[in-house]
């Protein structure tokens, strides 16, 4: 074991933190699983407090950054076993909401040029003195200068990790939004081309993006722990009816398509046969739904929000569930958002051993990915027709959850997917355990 490889320092750059339970800070800290804490540390630029301990973490969000403008002092803090530093523990909890658009991420990427340095972000980087950038890239361009200083400041090696598409073109752009594209654009290709490694999500976005930098990547997927609990999933099945779940965010339209299968459900409760038992969907999301979604969830009898869920209580649900529900919109502008995108709930439905329902355009990542493994409704006149043939044959069920099983346990097999992480990164993980 090499000495460098046994003191190597990992400092992740990315927009959300660490998290056991929301997608993307879940899909990070299953990669630096089994990793000595004090080899990792964070820069995340999102207003959420870290939740998991012994980390140390620099959080410096949009509210800082307008903060500091005449103080760096107020740039941002320190959290380290959950103590922030007392001058500016006040700030988190103040917020400026300012709705997302094309415009407000240009002014955004102005308001934070040369106002995100302090010098209690400096002396942070020095102690740590990174040996490796992990990078998460978004659709936020001073990410990818801060990313160039720290890693121009230390020699460190940059990896680039690239989970969604931000920059290939729209059939429908505003002035803004093609100006927002392109400046992010310039940014990414330009941090692919210095990226010592870089990693994307699915193989549909790896050949894109192949193609159009000339410089291929590995796939690395969501290194999801199985969830499967055999002793829940046994003892916990409802009597008197099936419940279908659905755990994910109603972000991109999926609401609407819960709202579409919702409708399918209650059609077919009135249609079933009197041997058959009737279906309820239950939602859970992180996101707590508005009045409007309310409305689309909770107009038929068979639907209700049931609220959010901790990793624990996640498990559980998906165990006692009969049947696990995946969707996707149908709306052409949020389906180019999730194009390249593997959500972190396919692997997760995948190793629970129940039959998935997934609804949305057979073009989009994830579900291309679901298509021999789930029941796919492609099309919303699809969907009655597909929960009926799903629910009438128990032998396809079954072939759907071997297949199901078999592909996450090739696909996302734990040990694997960190022995390519780490030794893309710097060297075998067991170097730096």
């Amino acid at each position: 074991m090499s000495n460098k490889h046994l003191h190597t320092k990992m400092l992740i750059i990315s927009n959300n933190v660490l998290s056991p339970t929301k997608n993307n800070g879940k899909t990070l800290l299953s990669f630096i699983d089994g990793v000595d804490k004090n080899n990792i540390r964070q820069l995340y630029f999102h207003g959420e407090k870290p939740s998991i301990e012994g980390y140390s973490y620099y959080q410096l969000s949009d509210n800082d950054v307008l903060h500091g403008l005449f103080s760096r002092e107020k740039r941002g803090r320190i959290w380290s076993n959950f103590q922030a530093s007392q001058s500016n523990s006040a700030s988190v909890s103040s917020s400026i909401k300012i709705k997302p658009s094309s415009f407000s991420r240009i002014a955004r990427d102005i308001l934070w040029k040369g106002h995100w340095k302090s010098k209690k972000l400096l002396q942070w980087l020095d102690e740590f003195a990174p040996d490796t950038v992990f990078f998460v890239a978004g659709d936020s361009c001073f990410s990818y200068n801060i990313v160039d200083f720290v890693v121009k400041r230390f020699g460190a090696k940059l990896v680039t990790y690239i989970t969604d598409d931000y920059i290939m073109p729209r059939k429908k752009e505003l002035f803004f939004d093609k100006i927002k594209r392109l400046r992010v654009r310039n940014k990414m290709l330009s941090c692919i081309s210095k990226s010592d490694e870089y990693f994307t999500i699915s193989s549909l976005m790896q050949k894109t993006y192949r193609e159009l930098t000339g410089k291929s990547s590995e796939i690395i997927m969501n290194m999801t722990p199985p969830l499967y609990e055999a002793s829940v999933a046994a003892e916990s099945l409802c009597a008197d009816r099936k419940v279908m779940v659905y755990a994910g965010s109603l972000y991109y339209g999926r609401d609407g398509v819960v709202g579409a299968i919702a409708d399918a459900i209650a059609l077919y409760n009135n249609n079933k046969n009197p041997e058959q038992k009737p279906v309820q969907i239950n939602v859970y999301s992180n996101q707590a739904p508005d009045e409007n979604q309310k409305k689309i969830f909770e107009r038929n009898d068979c639907c209700a929000f049931c609220g959010s869920l901790t990793f624990d209580e996640l498990k559980i649900v998906l165990n006692t569930a009969d049947i696990l529900l995946f969707v996707e919109s149908f709306d052409e502008q949020m389906q180019e958002k999730v194009k390249y995108s593997l959500s972190t709930k396919v692997p997760e439905y995948m190793s629970v051993r129940k039959p998935i329902l997934a609804v949305g355009p057979k073009q989009v990542g994830s579900m291309d990915y679901l298509e021999d493994v789930a029941f796919c409704a492609n099309s919303k006149q699809e969907i009655y027709r597909v929960v009926t043939d799903m629910l009438s044959s128990e032998k396809e069920q079954l072939t759907k959850i071997q297949n199901a099983l078999a592909k996450y346990n090739s696909n996302h097999d734990i040990d694997k997917q960190h022995k390519m992480f780490w030794d893309k990164c710097y060297g075998n993980k067991e170097e730096v355990c």
